[in-house]
């Protein structure tokens, strides 16, 4: 997490577990001082997309935090106008 914070274009990216089995300092990080650096991703087929979004939004997060999260760094690492 702290080369994502370091360094401008690194991200973490969420894939290797569901919101509701990520660590507490994984939470803290994407809910502060991070949360332009983090970057949703599944394990689909392996779990539903509609359950690891879900997930994500159970963790609490203020709602521009987690459109972030889901959404807008994604867009904007990949450069997209959405």
């Amino acid at each position: 997490m702290i080369l994502a914070w370091k360094h401008p274009n690194v991200y973490v990216e969420s894939s290797a577990r569901p919101a509701r089995h990520w660590p507490a300092r994984l939470k803290e990080f994407a809910g502060g001082y991070g949360q332009d650096k983090m970057i949703f991703g599944t394990d689909y087929p392996l779990l539903s997309f509609k359950r690891s979004v879900q997930d994500v939004y159970e963790c609490g997060f203020p709602e521009d935090v987690t459109r972030k999260i889901l959404r807008d760094n994604a867009a904007k690492v990949f450069g997209l106008n959405v």
